[in-house]
């Protein structure tokens, strides 16, 4: 969307099944990696500053829970990326 684009944001997408992991280029750009560098929620979480870690894996859970017990569930969240 052009608010996300002019934010300079990026989005992704996760399988909670699988955890696969979808981003577009912008949110791959700002963890300075290229396409399918990064497609498993694992991989993601791990360029996550340590020190965010706990609290955006809190945050997931209380996410996929609210979109388990809805349907539906949107969030948005700040963190700080380790470039590799």
């Amino acid at each position: 969307s052009l608010a996300v684009g002019a934010a300079r944001m990026g989005t992704w997408e996760m399988e909670p099944s699988t955890g696969t992991l979808h981003a577009d280029f912008k949110a791959l750009a700002l963890f300075g990696v290229k396409r399918g560098q990064i497609d498993h929620w694992n991989q993601w979480l791990e360029h996550i500053h340590i020190d965010d870690r706990d609290r955006i894996k809190h945050e997931f859970a209380e996410f996929l829970q609210e979109a388990q017990t809805t349907g539906r569930a949107t969030r948005g969240t700040e963190y700080r990326v380790v470039w590799p």
